[in-house]
């Protein structure tokens, strides 16, 4: 199967080709800056791998939750590549992808709760479960304050359930007592190897989506607090 994959969610912009059990890669800065490279670092991944864009069973793409910027580019060069080589595209759940990236790194975990920094005081935050060879969603993404984080009901007696992301560690003082006491949290972000990893099951679950169904996933509406807002979040925010 030949999959190219794309995240541009947060700052890091990952672009892969997967040809069968050949993976091809290139990695950047993301956010504001991923719209400029986006599409050369596209091109640059196909030849190296030696393949033209019509050769690809689909185009994989985080549509979310993750960076408003991100989200769109990703969307947009995803769809547009697409209608050019008439190919179907998957958009991934991004913090799906994040709790998939740190599975690679440990294997004997498979319980992940995937935290992304939103920004604004807030996280983005998603439970994912490895069974039976593939992924379950527990508790699907949702922007949360810092304070409301909890594990799923039934995962408190988990030896083997770990917290991954890249949010955990900024938002630590203001996390609950429980949540506190994890001390091994895994920095991860979602990327385009990720998704290598994800598409051939979504593939498979029939994912696959004509190119004009290839939306961003949005949590939250608001791009950036007012004056009054961020005053506000700063007498709130305890001192060091």
């Amino acid at each position: 199967m030949k999959f190219l994959t794309i995240d541009t969610s947060t700052e890091l912009m990952s672009v892969a080709v997967g040809i069968d059990d050949q993976v091809f890669h290139d990695e950047g800065a993301g956010g504001s800056q991923s719209s400029a490279h986006l599409i050369a670092v596209v091109m640059r991944v196909l030849k190296q791998a030696g393949i033209a864009l019509k050769d690809l069973n689909a185009i994989v793409f985080s549509h979310g939750p993750g960076s408003f910027t991100g989200l769109r580019t990703a969307c947009a060069v995803s769809q547009g590549l697409a209608l050019g080589a008439d190919l179907p595209v998957i958009g991934v759940d991004s913090l799906l992808a994040m709790a998939q990236a740190a599975k690679s790194n440990h294997p004997q975990s498979h319980r992940f709760l995937s935290l992304m920094d939103a920004r604004m005081n807030q996280m983005y935050a998603g439970a994912y479960q490895w069974h039976n060879n593939q992924w379950a969603c527990v508790l699907a993404p949702e922007l949360i304050d810092p304070h409301q984080l909890s594990w799923p009901a039934h995962w408190h007696e988990d030896e083997h359930k770990r917290v991954c992301g890249n949010a955990f560690s900024a938002h630590q003082t203001q996390i609950s007592d429980e949540l506190k006491l994890v001390s091994d949290s895994i920095y991860s972000l979602p990327n385009a190897l990720a998704l290598l990893a994800l598409a051939p099951h979504a593939w498979l679950n029939g994912q696959a989506r004509d190119p004009d169904q290839a939306f961003p996933m949005y949590i939250r509406e608001k791009v950036a607090q007012t004056t009054a807002e961020r005053r506000q979040a700063s007498l709130n925010t305890p001192c060091p």
